[in-house]
C-alpha cells in the first residue's frame, strides 16, 4: 500500500459476517469524518436490512457522513450501457453491419456485470463524492473471479488491437462494405481499444495501491482455509493482504453469555418458522462440540439431512 486507502474490500466465506463487518467499518470511518459509502455487489446483500432502509439501486444516507447502496445486477448492466454501450457499438460497427441492439446482447453476456462492478467502484472512488468506499463483495471466491475477469479482458484487448486492426484494414478494401458502413466522422476502434487498455491498467494500480483487502473469517477451520486460499490468490495478482478480522470469537466462558445466545437462537428460529410456514420439511441440526472438518464429522449429520429425501 503506497498511499492512504480509498477503498476497503471485505472478503471471506459466506456466513462469516462480511457484510456486518463492512457496515461496522463504514460507521467507524464516518465517525472519523470521512465521507463514506458502503456498497455491496452481493445479490443477497442484507445491508438495507441492517440499516432498515431500501438501499436498492440508489445510495441512502443512514448516518452523518455515511451512505449505503445495494447494487443489483440490473443496476450494473444499465450503468454499463450508459458508460460503455456507445463505445462498444462504435468498435463493432466499424467492421460489422450491426445495429445498436447488439449492445443489449453483449450487456447480458456472462461476466460483463461483474467486470463493470470493478470499474464502478474505481469510478466512485475517483468521483470525489466520497473519501472512502467500503466494498462488500460476494462470498468466497467472488472477489477472485472479478480479478480473473479483469486479467482475461486485458489480455483480450492486447490481442484485439492487432486482430481488429488487421480485420478493419481488410474490410476497408471491400468497397461495397465500406459504402454500407459510411458514417459521419466515425471514431477509430483501435483508439477506443487502447483507451480501454489504459483504463484497466489504471484500475489495476488502484486495486494494488489504493485498496485494502480485509479477510473476514470465523474461528472455524473451513472458514480459515478459504481465507488462506483467497489470500494466496490475491497475492498472485500482486495484491498484499495486511488485515484480518476473526469474527464471533468467544472471549470468555460465561453461563450468562450462553443463555443469551440460546434465547436469541430460539427467537430467531421462531421468526424463521413464522415467515416460512409453507415449508413442509423442517430439519434442525444440533451444533457440534467442534468444527466440521472431516468426512466423519459430516457423517454425523446424515441422520438429520436424510429426512430431506424421505
Amino acid at each position: 500500500m503506497n498511499m492512504s486507502p480509498k477503498c476497503y474490500v471485505t472478503c471471506g466465506k459466506g456466513g462469516v459476517g462480511k457484510t456486518v463487518c463492512a457496515c461496522a467499518l463504514g460507521l467507524a470511518l464516518a465517525s472519523r469524518g470521512h465521507r463514506t459509502l458502503v456498497i455491496s455487489t452481493d445479490v443477497v446483500s442484507p445491508i438495507g436490512d441492517i440499516f432498515q432502509v431500501n438501499a436498492k439501486s440508489r445510495p441512502v444516507e443512514v448516518a452523518h457522513n455515511l451512505q449505503v447502496l445495494d447494487l443489483t445486477r440490473e443496476d450494473i448492466i444499465n450503468l454499463w450501457k450508459i458508460r460503455f454501450g456507445q463505445e462498444v457499438y462504435e468498435v463493432l460497427s466499424s467492421f460489422l453491419p450491426v445495429e445498436k441492439d447488439i449492445v443489449d446482447y453483449i450487456a447480458n453476456a456472462p461476466g460483463i456485470d461483474e467486470l463493470f462492478a470493478i470499474y464502478y467502484i474505481y469510478d466512485l472512488a475517483r468521483s470525489g463524492k466520497y473519501d472512502i468506499i467500503v466494498w462488500d463483495t460476494a462470498p468466497g471466491a467472488g472477489t477472485l473471479h472479478l480479478l480473473r475477469l479483469l486479467k482475461i479482458f486485458y489480455t483480450h484487448l492486447i490481442e484485439a488491437e492487432s486482430v481488429y486492426g488487421k480485420l478493419l484494414n481488410f474490410l476497408m478494401k471491400a468497397r461495397s462494405l465500406v459504402d454500407s458502413l459510411k458514417r459521419k466522422e466515425p471514431r477509430d476502434p483501435i483508439s477506443l481499444i487502447k483507451k480501454w487498455r489504459s483504463l484497466i491498467e489504471e484500475i489495476e494500480l488502484f486495486l494494488k495501491n489504493e485498496t485494502e483487502f480485509i479477510l473476514i473469517t470465523t474461528p472455524e477451520k473451513l472458514s480459515i482455509t478459504i481465507c488462506k486460499n483467497i489470500k494466496k490468490e490475491l497475492e498472485s495478482f500482486g495484491i498484499k493482504v495486511r488485515k484480518l478480522v476473526i469474527n464471533q470469537v468467544v472471549k470468555e466462558l460465561s453461563e450468562e453469555i450462553i443463555r443469551r445466545k440460546y434465547e436469541s437462537m430460539l427467537k430467531t428460529m421462531r421468526v424463521i418458522y413464522s415467515e416460512l410456514p409453507e415449508v413442509e420439511v423442517r430439519v434442525e441440526i444440533p451444533a457440534l462440540e467442534h468444527d466440521i472438518c472431516t468426512v466423519d464429522d459430516v457423517r454425523r449429520l446424515v441422520p438429520y439431512v436424510s429426512r430431506l429425501v424421505d
